[in-house]
């Protein structure tokens, strides 16, 4: 995203031509950079416990955009199947999309005590990260 004549750049002012000086997202940058960030979180994560995504139950990506989860599975080798999926009924919720995600799994009963779940974010400022977890409710 880029924002001309802002900030440090200049004043708004309403004589700047909208043409040029307008909100202007750069999205496939953005989308190659989130799919690259989603992978090599979850790479990185996966590396440091040992794991490999065949060891995964469940991924539980941001909810940002289908085709950034579904690049990012492909590059992963992940079948959708194993992706927790809400994007469809909730839109981008920002930080609540992995959270109702796997809320989501837990009452279609995706996930089992046990399972290994990746979760793998990213966002503003293009940062990303990912975590696993085994899932271990208490009482089971």
């Amino acid at each position: 995203m880029l924002i001309r004549s802002m900030g440090s750049m200049g004043e708004p002012s309403a004589t700047n031509d909208p043409a040029v000086h307008r909100l202007h997202f750069e999205g496939q940058a953005v989308f190659k950079i989130a799919v690259q960030g989603i992978a090599a979180s979850a790479v990185r994560v996966l590396d440091r416990a040992g794991l490999t995504t065949d060891d995964i139950d469940l991924v539980v990506p941001h909810q940002a955009n289908i085709r950034i989860i579904d690049a990012a599975l492909k590059r992963l080798d992940i079948p959708r199947e194993k992706a927790a999926m809400v994007l469809e009924r909730t839109g981008n919720t920002s930080a609540a999309s992995i959270p109702l995600a796997l809320v989501d799994a837990l009452d279609n009963d995706r996930v089992a005590p046990g399972d290994l779940v990746l979760m793998v974010g990213f966002g503003a400022g293009m940062s990303s990260a990912a975590a696993v977890i085994r899932w271990d409710p208490p009482g089971t």
